[in-house]
């Protein structure tokens, strides 16, 4: 009885200590939110500062609140923007908005005012998806089918640990190393390419259906999606952060003896995001730029032909969480051995 006893009034003393910590922390966090640094600062930031709350305490009323309160003042800047015509503006604070909250009513219908035909396709890219199912009854990555003459399939999403690691598992293959940066729905890292071509043909086994990874031109046309510009966003790079995880001030604040130049603006993520938390490209495609660098079967003197094996240099597509502005573009093209294995480079895969 004594010992209940002693362990039911540790909680307790635990729990008291931890609203003493949450309320000092709290009044740091109005103080960030006051001075209007919501999502960046050189001394902190209020999103950071509530987030750090909810790590330890989910359901903490205040840090909640906070993040409505940092969202709804975003919101009421975009609207003051767009009512003056700035839509450029507008579009900054609005990526603040859905990095914050995401499901946002005011943000969607705000997003919609702005770029309409990007916002209308987003409803059926849930009807374009499939799932092939592997012999033990569990479903394999999922796919969507990509408009062009030679019709293929890509994955909506970069190959996560977890599916890379029930392939590993199977296959009673080393699992690759997060870096510390968390497994499940973040991509794959540290796996070379004949790694990703060994799961693409694992896959096929499993499935009875052809996989494997993109050529260079395959992965550029689904990049692209039918856009001109040099992002399926646009040409200003500083809008990345509703798009893409990038190198950005977030990183900048982490990494401030880093001199390189970043994107202007703030996805709240120093290294790998999880898969799908920023906004698709018009095919559907989450995170083709950004996040990690993706291996593609080309060597990098052809970018049509996909190779079995290759001993020179290969292509690499997509840019990372941590490369300049000028690299993560839809037509660059980055180049890896074969056999490296690297901690911002994953992949994505196709199916015919």
């Amino acid at each position: 009885m004594s010992q209940y006893l002693n362990r039911v009034f540790t909680f307790i003393f635990f729990i008291l200590i931890l609203n003493i910590v949450h309320a000092d922390t709290l009044r740091t966090c109005e103080k960030h939110y006051k001075a209007n640094r919501l999502t960046s600062g050189k001394s902190g930031n209020a999103l950071t500062c509530y987030q750090n709350i909810l790590k330890t305490s989910p359901n903490n009323a205040k840090a909640l609140s906070g993040l409505k309160k940092i969202a709804a003042r975003y919101i009421g800047w975009a609207k003051k923007a767009l009512k003056k015509g700035h839509k450029k503006k507008a579009k900054k604070y609005l990526a603040n908005v859905r990095m914050v909250d995401p499901e946002s009513t005011e943000l969607a219908a705000l997003e919609a005012r702005i770029s309409p035909s990007l916002r209308s396709s987003s409803p059926q890219i849930g009807k374009k998806g499939f799932k092939d199912s592997l012999k033990n009854g569990s479903q394999g990555p999922e796919m969507i089918w990509i408009p062009a003459k030679k019709r293929f399939a890509m994955g909506r999403y970069e190959i996560t640990f977890a599916e890379y690691d029930r392939f590993a598992k199977a296959t009673h293959r080393d699992k690759p190393h997060d870096e510390s940066w968390g497994r499940n729905q973040r991509p794959v890292i540290n796996v070379s390419l004949q790694d990703a071509m060994a799961y693409t043909k694992w896959l096929s086994q499993q499935t009875g259906k052809k996989y494997r990874l993109p050529t260079d031109r395959e992965w550029e046309y689904a990049a692209r999606a039918n856009t001109k510009t040099k992002r399926y966003w646009g040409d200003e790079p500083d809008e990345a952060c509703q798009y893409a995880n990038v190198w950005d001030q977030t990183s900048k604040n982490v990494h401030s003896g880093w001199h390189w130049t970043i994107h202007n603006c703030v996805d709240n993520y120093v290294y790998t995001a999880p898969v799908g938390r920023f906004t698709a490209n018009n095919f559907g495609l989450f995170d083709m730029l950004g996040n990690v660098w993706e291996w593609v079967c080309s060597e990098h003197k052809s970018g049509q032909k996909c190779v079995a094996e290759s001993t020179i240099p290969v292509v690499i597509r997509g840019g990372s969480w941590g490369i300049s502005p000028a690299l993560v573009q839809s037509d660059i093209r980055g180049k890896e051995t074969p056999n490296s294995r690297t901690y911002h480079v994953g992949f994505r895969i196709v199916r015919q």
